[in-house]
């Protein structure tokens, strides 16, 4: 990777979510102030300059903490896919957060197939221009990532999935891993639909710790990226939690058995696109 050592190197972190905030520069402000350096944003979002002023602010204000160990990740939606529209995109993202290179870019699903692989031709070539720091995709199950090898295109760094205790993808994960592709789960709380699993609820007992600390701890110990968002700052607070405890191998192996293939938005499932 070319990002700081301290950036995301393949290593599971704890992430941000801004979808829908509200007040994006204070949480991602908190987030950060909590230990957190991966803020994941997206060209639909209409966001990234926002999050772009906090990291700044909060890197000016915690002299300690370098903007290269922070990782804004930003998407290329399905209506900018494509080649031409791609490199498009990527110097629009570029002025709205005002930087000479973006860190981490992801197409956002592989909605279009005669458009998506042009896209990451694009994402490619901009990362050898070096205007993108590091490219993945979103939303791509295994078929998506075997047309990129099929292409004799460099496989992506990153895969961003909908991705629980309850939702494991067990084949995307040891493809992944396979082939060195990181994972990042977005909805990992299961947009609050699981938090009163009675199984979770005896395993927040146990280590004394939330529903929503085990979630993201699940992920973390199992080398997954989770992407949590709230609009409360004592929720982000919360949830930073995760960070500072373990669970033992026991435990994590019960909670691979609760895989339902739950899914928080059916009506919303790129992964099963052709």
């Amino acid at each position: 990777m070319n990002l700081s050592k301290d950036a995301f190197d393949g290593h599971s972190q704890l992430g941000f979510g801004v979808y829908l905030l509200k007040d994006c520069y204070k949480q991602v402000y908190t987030a950060l102030s909590l230990g957190i350096r991966l803020i994941d944003s997206a060209i639909s979002y209409r966001n990234e300059r926002e999050c772009e002023r906090a990291i700044q602010d909060f890197c000016r204000n915690s002299l300690d903490v370098k903007r290269d160990e922070i990782i804004l990740v930003t998407k290329i939606p399905d209506s900018m896919q494509g080649f031409e529209r791609t490199w498009k995109a990527i110097l629009q993202s570029l002025r709205r957060v005002d930087r000479p290179f973006l860190d981490m870019v992801l197409i956002h699903s592989p909605k279009w197939p005669e458009r998506r692989l042009e896209s990451w031709r694009a994402l490619v070539e901009l990362k050898k221009e070096g205007i993108v720091r590091e490219i993945g995709v979103s939303n791509y199950n295994v078929h998506h990532l075997e047309e990129i090898v099929a292409s004799k295109l460099p496989l992506p760094a990153v895969n961003q999935i909908e991705l629980s205790a309850f939702n494991s993808r067990i084949e995307i994960q040891e493809y992944c891993s396979n082939h060195g592709i990181s994972l990042m789960a977005f909805s990992p709380l299961t947009i609050g639909q699981r938090l009163d699993d009675v199984r979770l609820l005896d395993l927040a007992a146990k280590y004394k710790r939330t529903p929503s600390q085990i979630l993201l701890r699940y992920c973390l110990e199992r080398n997954i990226s989770p992407i949590f968002k709230s609009e409360k700052l004592d929720r982000i607070h919360e949830n930073a939690g995760c960070m500072d405890f373990q669970m033992n191998s026991q435990d994590l192996a019960w909670m691979t058995t609760w895989d339902e293939e739950f899914v928080s938005k059916p009506s919303w499932n790129p992964i099963i696109l052709p």
